[in-house]
């Protein structure tokens, strides 16, 4: 540790003759100025304004004429160039979003100095400073974009190069409950090392997925870089999503919304059958749901402090189809089984023939024996039958979010946010031919909290310092708390399963620091991290034991079966199961997790028209301890 902070301060002295572009959380505006014959303006004064919050900043321009503005909050700002000898010029209305330098130039007008001339905000077809692919996906398409189950970072799929990571799930890349992934594939990964921050903050979890965090109210905008991002995202081996809240302004704003629905409403599902006796009636199961929430910002304090919560919730009483039983057929000897058995039956050789356990009987007899043996019996029905047709798929979820932003200067700012979220799904994997016995059941419980200082030193640079402390709780759970799991290849998949019962418990620390300096030709960014995770984690994998049915020679039967087969469930009734597994020991493992990095990346202007980069990046590995049980809590 002091080796890391001793870097830290050597890179932070070192980097007093360079810059960087715009980070994780901010923006930036920078331009030039030019008189009516093209030669800059050196020592005009430059204002940006805020204008929902009304706090400004002012620039100098430098000896080419050029200013900057570091550390810009994404938003809407106001731009006034005032110089002697020269009319004053304002820009409203310029719209910039998170990771952007907007350029904006001005070429001022010989006049009244206490004259002001207003012009138009004219976007640049190009960024200039921008090296990454990205997108960003504002309010406005998070607001009236059609969207399932309001999640926003669904939008990123509309981005080149993105997919959905669950549809590339094969045999080879299976997805369990408790170490969800993202869900966003960059280029073909698996969803597992992509980095999502707010605010820039982290919100990954343990597993390579997506922590619980803002409610889709709460959001203002966010960037997708897909690759060739800037060196302080460097820790992603995917893409790099820098999610944006909204914070107060000097008005009192906020919305409501609320989403009902109900199965009156709604066509049935046309999977949904229960078996009655031995006949199947189609039912319309329930689908209740309700989804609302409340945002509410404005000012503690105008032009200085700020607020803005946000809460959502849902209420979801749903129902989830599973048709394993349809057929009662499926109970009786296969169709070549019958072809054999009905041949045995109408013989009339009186020869005994090996039937069973070595025991020769007549061919008849035989027949009626062995289609008792290749009848599946009541106790496996019954296991089908409970299974199969209608059950709840409940959930319940909470979302609260809430910031302070507070200006106590033109050269500071400071923010501090928490978050909260805890959601239950019940059944959620209950479909198809899972049982309802193999279903699971989810509760998520996260707390977060952020502190942010962004120091303004002068107009080209500036540094911006973050704290976070996250708890996160994740429990995953099966219906049946024994087992042993069965998995009856073809037919249905039952009782506990394999991987649960699952509880993780994930405390983690970040620190985080990020320095930018402008000086000349040179753009250099250096920073560092330390987070620190420390989990627990209890997982009784393969401990219930798991036996494997599926397809076996009929000689395991009856010599008589030797020319077929017996199917997967019919080896469940014989208790022949072609694979058993079972785990043992400590389920229990924990660990204090530290990892840190520096970075630094100086960006060259050569030329107008060629901009260099080099980057340095030094990550030191994880280390794990095993931790004693009583650490639960």
């Amino acid at each position: 540790m002091t080796r890391f902070f001793a870097l830290l301060t050597l890179i932070a002295a070192f980097s007093l003759s360079a810059f960087a572009q715009a980070g994780g959380s901010t923006s930036e505006i920078k331009g030039r100025i030019a008189d009516p014959n093209g030669a800059v303006v050196t020592g005009a004064t430059v204002t940006v304004t805020d204008t929902s919050k009304g706090v400004s900043r002012t620039a100098t321009t430098d000896a080419q004429g050029e200013y900057r503005f570091l550390s810009l909050t994404p938003g809407t700002y106001q731009l006034r160039v005032e110089a002697s000898g020269f009319s004053s010029q304002v820009v409203n209305a310029i719209q910039v979003t998170v990771g952007q330098t907007a350029d904006q130039n001005f070429t001022l007008r010989v006049g009244d100095a206490s004259a002001t001339v207003e012009i138009s905000a004219d976007p640049p077809v190009i960024e200039t400073d921008r090296s990454q692919q990205s997108t960003t996906i504002g309010e406005r398409f998070i607001r009236e974009l059609p969207i399932d189950r309001r999640d926003y970072l669904t939008f990123t799929l509309l981005s080149p190069g993105v997919v959905d990571s669950n549809a590339l799930a094969d045999n080879t890349d299976f997805r369990v409950a408790q170490t969800p992934n993202s869900g966003i594939s960059f280029y073909g990964n698996n969803g597992r090392g992509n980095s999502i921050t707010v605010d820039g903050a982290e919100a990954n979890d343990q597993g390579g997925g997506v922590r619980a965090n803002l409610s889709q109210e709460a959001v203002q905008e966010f960037q997708i870089n897909r690759s060739t991002y800037n060196a302080e995202f460097g820790g992603a081996s995917g893409g790099v999503i820098n999610i944006i809240a909204k914070t107060g302004k000097n008005d009192v704003y906020g919305s409501a919304f609320a989403y009902f629905r109900h199965q009156s409403l709604d066509a049935g599902d046309p999977f949904a059958f229960v078996l009655q006796g031995t006949s199947l009636t189609r039912i319309k199961p329930d689908a209740n749901r309700q989804q609302f929430g409340v945002t509410l910002g404005g000012p503690f304090k105008k032009d200085r402090t700020f607020f803005f919560g946000a809460y959502e919730g849902l209420r979801k009483r749903e129902s989830s189809t599973v048709p394993l039983l349809t057929n009662l057929n499926i109970f009786q000897p296969t169709a070549g089984q019958s072809a054999i058995l009905a041949g045995l039956a109408a013989s009339t050789d009186a020869t005994p023939v090996p039937c069973v356990t070595g025991v020769a009987v007549p061919r008849a007899q035989c027949a009626a024996i062995l289609t008792g043996v290749l009848t599946v019996d009541q106790p496996v029905q019954d296991l089908f039958r409970n299974n199969s047709g209608v059950f709840p798929f409940p959930a319940d979820s909470h979302n609260f979010s809430f910031r302070v932003d507070h200006v106590p200067s033109s050269s500071n700012s400071i923010y501090a946010s928490y978050r909260f979220n805890d959601r239950e799904d019940g059944n959620q994997s209950t479909r198809a031919l899972l049982g309802f016995s193999r279903s699971s059941n989810v509760k998520v419980l996260d707390h977060n909290l952020i502190g942010s200082w962004t120091h303004i030193f002068d107009s080209g640079m500036s540094n911006e310092l973050r704290v976070q402390l996250n708890y996160n709780e994740l429990f995953v759970e099966s219906n049946d708390p024994n087992g042993p799991e069965l998995n009856v290849a073809g037919f249905g998949f039952f009782n506990r399963d394999i991987f649960l019962p699952s509880f993780n418990f994930d405390r983690r620390y970040l620190v985080t620091d990020d320095l930018t300096v402008d000086r000349g030709n040179h753009r250099m960014k250096f920073g560092g991290s330390f987070l620190l995770r420390d989990g627990f984690f209890d997982s009784k994998t393969f401990f219930s034991g798991r036996f494997g049915f599926g397809t076996l020679p009929g000689a395991l039967v009856s010599p008589q079966l030797a020319t077929t087969t017996i199917n997967a469930i019919q080896s469940l009734d014989l208790g022949l199961p072609q694979s058993y597994q079972q785990g043992f020991g400590d389920g229990i493992v924990g660990g204090k997790l530290p990892y840190y990095s520096v970075y630094g990346q100086d960006t060259w202007k050569a030329l107008s028209n060629l901009t260099l980069k080099n980057v340095f990046e030094s990550k030191k590995p994880s280390r794990r301890r095993k931790l004693p049980p009583n650490f639960m809590r």
